[in-house]
């Protein structure tokens, strides 16, 4: 026999054939068979497993996707809804506006959870007291405000010195008064820029360079906001009433806006 020839492999059915016969040797070729088969049912079971995972994996993303769809059909069918209103009653909001009522809600929401957690991390690692952090936001929320509340009046009188002895009806003059206020509003919002290089922190606590900056940054941003907020119509401040007990004593700030009385 030549030392090269291979040695010929039976299939499965070929080594059930010579299991059937009585010697070892077909005994050895039936346990073999035997191997194969439970190999055979163990990968089939493998492939199977691997299937059902991720099948369910898919079923849990098009539920995630059904449930987003669902969503923003809502989304669409109230603010649809929302625009059928104020078209009846002529208060459309301008909805194309940085400083419409929704999006001043936004601006709120934003720096609550996006900005104060990085910035009050930046402030407990330098150890400034919370008392003190939460004083100068709340003053500087107040400033804004009476400030606002300031320019509001003295836009409002060069209006009314300007159409004193017209025609126009007390109504149309309200109606410029409010749009006066409005581009007022509008050119604070384009300025924030500004308003940030030309804060000054008003504070006699010898504060390091760094400290001083960060808190320059975000009392310079609370003005800002509240300068917004209060120039809206109605005006809007944080409802400090609506503020959530928390295990954080840093997470002061309130829920949402509410209008000023």
């Amino acid at each position: 026999m030549d030392e090269h020839q291979t040695t010929p492999v039976l299939d499965c059915q070929q080594i059930t054939q010579v299991s059937n016969s009585s010697d070892d040797h077909g005994k050895y070729l039936s346990s073999s068979c035997q191997e194969c088969h439970k190999i055979k049912q163990q990968h089939e079971q493998r492939l199977k497993q691997m299937e059902d995972f991720y099948q369910n994996k898919l079923d849990e993303q098009r539920a995630v996707l059904k449930q987003r769809e669902k969503e923003l059909r809502s989304i669409k069918d109230r603010l649809a809804a929302d625009s059928a209103i104020s078209l009846k009653t002529g208060t459309t909001e301008r909805r194309n506006s940085p400083v419409s009522n929704s999006r001043l809600t936004e601006m709120y929401q934003h720096f609550k959870l996006l900005q104060w957690p990085k910035i009050k991390d930046q402030l407990k690692a330098r150890k400034m007291k919370l008392d003190d952090v939460k004083a100068m936001i709340q003053n500087s929320f107040k400033k804004a405000l009476a400030d606002m509340k300031e320019k509001r009046k003295q836009i409002e009188d060069v209006i009314s010195l300007i159409e004193n002895g017209s025609e126009l009806s007390p109504q149309k003059i309200k109606e410029y008064k409010q749009f006066a206020i409005q581009n007022y509003q509008l050119s604070q919002y384009k300025k924030k820029n500004e308003h940030q290089k030309a804060y000054k922190l008003e504070s006699a606590a010898p504060y390091s360079e760094e400290v001083e900056n960060i808190l320059t940054s975000l009392l310079s941003e609370c003005y800002w906001m509240s300068s917004l907020w209060a120039l809206n119509n109605p005006p809007l401040q944080p409802n400090w009433d609506s503020v959530v007990p928390s295990m954080d004593r840093w997470a002061f700030f309130p829920q949402d806006l509410a209008e000023v009385k």
